[in-house]
């Protein structure tokens, strides 16, 4: 099983159904069973025990940190570890890591665009502020839909345009259980929703007055006109990166966090490419 860590125990429906899966798949002692990953321990040590579990059941109720030189022995006949600098340098006679360069470019936001990123800081700092005296599930709803907008400002004016344009189902406002940090950041133990956070937008729109709304529709105008009048300046240094880079022979690949932003990416190096350039756009969407 490749990407082992997938299967470890967590609260997350599909993982659970993962790790239940190959569980089953381990009760039978007379079968080999092999689990592969490059990231076996996420910092959370029930996950990693889980995940041991799977090879021997007794190793997941083990105190990993304190165990005895039987213990370790028996562990490591099930546990085989490499760290990157064991292999760094020599596998199989052929170095098999790419030397790793880094570099930061930096761009001056165009004046349409500081504008917009300007009224929606101010916009999201008030909601916050003003939700202080609403209920608590309230206030964490605006908390949650004020950092998502930022990310799709900060993104792209496309994904500002499509978070603040798309309209879902409106949240149940007796849920109390409110937490939207999958929409907001990344994480490392399930799979990232790559479409616009429309959800904590649409949770945290159902808390303002209709003064607020008209804002927001406010900034969607802005961000169509960015697009509208090609004023996105960090586009352009893309552009010019990816330039750069197909001439020294590179294919680059560029990652962007919304599926909008990636759209608007491609379209843009498409328009301003060579002919002869192949712009291929691949998303998460089914």
């Amino acid at each position: 099983m490749d990407e082992a860590h997938g299967a470890t125990l967590t609260h997350t429906q599909s993982q659970q159904q993962r790790h239940d899966l190959v569980r089953t798949i381990a009760q039978d002692e007379r079968r080999h069973l092999i689990l592969l990953t490059a990231t076996p321990h996420s910092g959370i040590e029930t996950a990693f025990r889980s995940l041991l579990s799977l090879l021997k059941p007794t190793f997941g109720a083990w105190d990993l940190n304190n165990l005895d030189e039987t213990q370790r022995v028996e562990l490591a006949r099930h546990f085989v570890q490499r760290t990157r600098k064991d292999i760094e340098q020599d596998w199989e006679h052929e170095r098999c890591f790419p030397r790793r360069l880094t570099a930061d470019e930096t761009y001056r936001l165009s004046p349409a665009y500081r504008t917009l990123f300007e009224k929606t800081y101010d916009f999201c700092a008030e909601i916050v502020r003003t939700g202080a005296q609403l209920e608590e599930r309230k206030r964490r709803v605006r908390y949650w839909g004020a950092l998502a907008l930022l990310r799709c400002v900060m993104s792209s004016p496309a994904a500002a345009l499509a978070a603040l344009e798309t309209r879902h189902a409106r949240q149940d406002e007796g849920d109390d259980a409110v937490d939207f940090r999958g929409f907001v950041f990344e994480a490392g133990e399930e799979r990232t929703d790559d479409e616009q956070p429309t959800a904590p937008l649409e949770a945290t729109e159902a808390t303002l007055p209709e003064g607020d709304r008209r804002r927001l529709r406010e900034l969607g105008r802005l961000a169509s006109r960015i697009i509208e009048a090609w004023q996105d300046t960090k586009l352009d240094g893309l552009i010019r990166t990816v330039e750069g880079l197909l001439g020294d022979g590179f294919h680059p690949i560029i990652w962007c966090r919304y599926v909008a932003t990636a759209e608007y990416v491609a379209a843009g190096l498409q328009r301003h490419l060579s002919a002869d350039v192949r712009v291929v756009l691949t998303r998460g969407e089914a």
